[in-house]
């Protein structure tokens, strides 16, 4: 049992320390037990407050009585599932659409004269790497065979989009 110098009631003091107060007869065990059982009942008015305030709160995952989660309605998992796949649809279309050979699409760029860019075609590509080659065996930084590989493809390239 709790003794006490001072009573919490009426203000009683004492140098012995006291079960009962002498004074209003206040019974200091029964006293705390009772502050107790108040504050653990703020305590519970306070979180059932909060929880009536998060009921209020709209999302697709609710807590139901025993606070465990509600699944969400079949029609957000509609809405969600039919996003995906119009998303998917529409990304098999964009593929669909593209150029299939990127060799007759391919263009590179050169710096013209005038310092702008101009396109041209995959074959003046490899001319010019057949220039070059044919540039550097002049000038001993280059073999024939070189030669030969960029003057093929610049053919194949030729026959194929003429």
């Amino acid at each position: 049992m709790p003794s006490i110098n001072k009573c919490p009631k009426c203000g009683y003091s004492s140098d012995i320390a006291f079960e009962e107060c002498p004074k209003c007869g206040l019974i200091i065990e029964k006293f705390i037990e009772i502050q107790k059982r108040q504050e653990k009942q703020k305590r519970i008015e306070k979180l059932e407050k909060k929880l009536d305030e998060l009921e209020k709160i709209d999302t697709p995952f609710k807590l139901n009585n025993l606070g465990e989660k509600k699944k969400p309605s079949l029609n957000f998992i509609n809405i969600t599932l039919s996003a995906f796949f119009l998303i998917l649809i529409l990304i098999f279309i964009a593929i669909s659409f593209m150029p299939r050979d990127h060799k007759e699409t391919s263009r590179d760029h050169k710096e013209t004269s005038a310092g702008g860019w101009a396109t041209i075609s995959k074959c003046e590509v490899y001319y010019r790497e057949m220039q070059r080659a044919n540039y550097a065996y002049l000038h001993g930084g280059g073999t024939k065979a070189e030669i030969e590989e960029a003057r093929r493809r610049w053919q194949e390239c030729i026959l194929r989009y003429k």
